[in-house]
């Protein structure tokens, strides 16, 4: 039987547990050891709602972001102990999960020849860091364990996604070890998250609702949808909305709906006609047929679930 142990880190600006958070620790706990650290001061009160889910929960503000909660966790429970695990879960908030069951997902990781593997990724080499795995002989490998140890707090998330997201798979592929990704596609999770969701993508991003006020989002019809495709319980999505004071209602705004029709008809254009020149990577598209296309092209790659 395999032994996993999940590092789960969080974040709230208001220093909360938003019930999602629970929600997904719970499911974590069924196939591993679950250990939780927020970057920020969680009070007591709040982590005693993870309390039936976690081995030990703590939150408190090291400016690290997610990457130096994981390493806060590992300081505390040291290598030694992690390295007793078969495999090493490294998740974080910024996700509503799981949608579809997990535990399927994360023993088809296990059986897999891969060392390691993640979700999904982005520039090709590199993990999204909202849910990634490591097994033993990546952890047990000194080139990771430096890594993590090396963490320092950086003055923006770009910083950590330059220096650490984008690097970890660099260094486990360094240190000789395989990489893979459920689903291997180009495009984003939260770009393209009904795509994803439709793919069988176990986790939504929370920042398909927090980020609609900077980059227009198609979501008015969000419960809909994923009342159709999925079974993930929608007062979750509303309460940690509400917590944040975004009323899950205001994406069925006139304004919402039309930034919504508006990207459909772009990507319906997309994909009948379309001409792209650049670095490389070109393409002639009329009327869904492609005339040309560079091999360094892939903006019409279809999603392709990897086999792990």
């Amino acid at each position: 039987m395999t032994k996993r142990i999940c590092l789960l880190v969080g974040f709230h600006p208001k220093n909360q547990i938003s019930d999602y958070v629970v929600h997904y620790a719970r499911a974590l706990a069924e196939v591993a050891d679950v250990y939780y650290m927020a970057d920020c001061e969680m009070p007591a009160t709040e982590l005693e709602k993870l309390a039936p889910y976690t081995k030990g929960a703590w939150g408190y503000r090291h400016r690290k972001y997610d990457f130096g909660s994981w390493q806060e966790l590992i300081q505390k429970l040291g290598w030694d102990t992690i390295t007793q695990y078969d495999e090493c879960i490294f998740a974080n908030d910024s996700v509503f999960a799981p949608i579809f069951p997990l535990k399927p997902i994360i023993e088809k990781g296990t059986r897999s020849s891969a060392d390691s593997w993640a979700l999904n990724s982005f520039d090709k080499i590199c993990f999204v860091s909202s849910f990634y795995v490591l097994k033993k002989p990546v952890l047990l490998h000194p080139d990771i364990q430096t890594f993590f140890n090396n963490i320092q707090p950086q003055p923006s998330v770009n910083e950590v996604i330059k220096l650490y997201e984008r690097n970890l798979p660099r260094v486990i592929q360094g240190a000789n070890f395989s990489c893979k990704v459920l689903i291997d596609w180009d495009q984003g999770a939260y770009s393209y998250w009904r795509e994803f969701v439709l793919l069988g993508h176990p986790a939504l991003k929370v920042a398909v609702f927090t980020r609609t006020c900077n980059e227009p989002e198609w979501a008015s019809d969000w419960r809909a949808f994923l009342r159709k495709n999925t079974d993930y319980p929608i007062s979750l999505i509303e309460q940690h909305l509400r917590s944040l004071d975004i009323d899950p209602d205001s994406f069925n705004s006139l304004g919402k709906k039309i930034a919504s029709y508006w990207i459909k008809v772009s990507r319906i254009r997309q994909k009948m006609f379309r001409i792209h020149f650049h670095k490389g990577d070109n393409l002639i598209l009329l009327f869904g047929i492609t005339l040309y296309a560079s091999k360094e092209n892939n903006l019409d790659k279809k999603a392709v679930l990897e086999k792990l």
